[in-house]
């Protein structure tokens, strides 16, 4: 991802992630407000069920993991140009794939009905916004020295 400047770095960054949330919760909503007179509530755990929430849980997990060893390789990097397109890099992937998750709880949703789901999807919006870019988070993620937070919080200008 290219960028002239912090702002355009943060606008870019975070039109793309609305981009890639928006359909699974689009579906959601739709699937919802479609099926809400239907939806009952289900006590016994089918395996389908259980196959759809331990894909759940197994996409955030590879989402949490390969931003935990992406981190480690980001923060090694010397110019923060290199760091932030990097940074952008993993941050994109793992919404993508936290996207993945959405699209999981959408279609278990759908074959099945379940309030679970529901609830899941609402967990789901949480991690979302826990890993939000905001400045400061991405200050707190790379651990940017001084001088580097600065630029970064004040949204200051990179010369290439």
């Amino acid at each position: 991802m290219k960028f002239n400047s912090l702002r355009a770095y943060f606008y870019k960054l975070h039109n793309l992630l609305y981009l890639a949330l928006l359909p699974p919760l689009l579906i959601f909503t739709y699937l919802y407000l479609e099926n809400y007179a239907s939806i009952v509530k289900v006590i016994v755990l089918s395996p389908m069920l259980s196959l759809a929430i331990m894909s759940f849980l197994l996409l955030i997990f590879i989402a949490q993991w390969i931003r935990r060893k992406r981190l480690i390789n980001i923060r090694i990097l010397v110019s923060l140009n290199d760091r932030l397109e990097q940074y952008a890099s993993m941050l994109i992937l793992q919404f993508f794939i936290l996207c993945a998750a959405s699209y999981v709880l959408v279609l278990a949703f759908y074959l099945m009905k379940d309030q679970l789901f529901i609830a899941l999807f609402g967990t789901q919006l949480v991690f979302y916004s826990v890993f939000w870019p905001t400045p400061r988070k991405v200050c707190h993620d790379l651990k940017l020295k001084k001088d580097e937070r600065n630029v970064v919080l004040n949204k200051i200008d990179l010369k290439a």
